[in-house]
């Protein structure tokens, strides 16, 4: 003979009941979608560039040129994301090459620079809440962006400067020219070729360094969302 056990909720106690688990349910569905404010707008290979990277990063580059900080459209969000796929594929690069960090007096040297190019200590401090950012996420992206600079600088620093077929070309093909059409007097070659041998030094790297950037995009797979 088997005996069978039955619990039965009173009728008074069911709709207190059902409202209890709903009331949770909700309260658990408006925190899920309180924490869920972010999304992926990028990714090479298996980093990834997020919504809040971008505005971060965006706001960190308005405060640094003094400009003010417009919506974040589309074509804006789009134009960050891919400076910091560039950034994340370098970043790759330094952990790969081990390089050494930057010294601390030299990052201190940096970051007082910047705070006297923002015009002082007190308009900086100012800055930073007007461009939504707290002293340690700035300083966090900033010191981010100096190491990528100085790895960049080490790697191509050492261009041929004595170039002097590159110098003579430049010369002749867009400086002499350009003066030539803007009526001001042509300089000999002897007086501009320091300045000029600075240019081709520069446009080299800036060849040298598209070429980088496209071969390491092209080991990975690279989306934009």
């Amino acid at each position: 003979m088997t005996i069978e056990f039955t619990t039965k909720t009173p009728r008074a106690q069911r709709p207190q009941s059902f409202l209890c688990v709903t009331l949770c349910a909700l309260c658990l569905c408006g925190w899920l979608s309180a924490e869920i404010v972010d999304r992926i707008v990028a990714s090479a290979g298996t980093r990834v560039v997020t919504l809040s990277d971008v505005r971060e990063a965006y706001a960190v580059q308005a405060m640094l040129d003094r400009t003010p900080m417009a919506p974040l459209d589309a074509q804006r969000i789009r134009g960050v994301a891919e400076r910091l796929i560039d950034q994340l594929l370098i970043q790759q690069e330094m952990e790969s090459t081990r390089m050494a960090a930057m010294p601390e007096a030299e990052r201190n040297k940096r970051r007082a620079a910047i705070i006297n190019s923002l015009g002082g200590e007190a308009a900086f401090r100012q800055a930073l809440p007007d461009h939504g950012l707290d002293e340690a996420r700035f300083w966090a992206v900033v010191d981010q962006q100096m190491n990528v600079f100085r790895f960049i600088d080490l790697r191509f620093r050492f261009q041929d400067a004595d170039d002097e077929q590159a110098i003579e070309r430049y010369y002749r093909e867009k400086l002499a020219p350009r003066l030539r059409e803007q009526g001001a007097p042509v300089p000999e070659l002897s007086a501009v070729r320091d300045q000029i041998a600075q240019i081709v030094a520069q446009e080299q790297i800036n060849q040298e360094y598209a070429a980088w950037i496209k071969e390491l995009r092209s080991q990975v797979t690279v989306r934009f969302r």
